[in-house]
């Protein structure tokens, strides 16, 4: 909805292939739409800085922020930087951003 009504939309998926197609079909269903894609892995602060980077590169303000994704009781796990991987992914991961 917000591709079709021209807002620059920016897909930040952990999958680069799955955004590039899911952007495929948003400026399918609405032509003229201004979509773009950035890598973003919320379980690594370093991928969040550089997707942060390369939004603030490319756009001079992000309104509004709409986030839909997380984890709900993965196997035990770890983020890169050593964080338990829930906690990181769905806390941490979204506050650097």
């Amino acid at each position: 909805m917000l591709a079709r009504r021209a807002a620059d939309t920016i897909l930040a998926c952990r999958n680069a292939v799955k955004g590039e197609a899911a952007a495929a079909q948003m400026t399918a269903a609405a032509p003229g739409a201004t979509v773009s894609v950035v890598r973003l892995d919320l379980a690594s602060l370093d991928s969040v800085r550089a997707a942060a980077a390369e939004i603030l590169a490319g756009h001079q303000r992000l309104d509004p922020l709409i986030n839909n994704a997380g984890l709900m009781w993965p196997a035990y796990g770890t983020t890169a930087e050593g964080f338990e991987l829930q906690f990181g992914t769905n806390h941490l991961g979204y506050f650097a951003l």
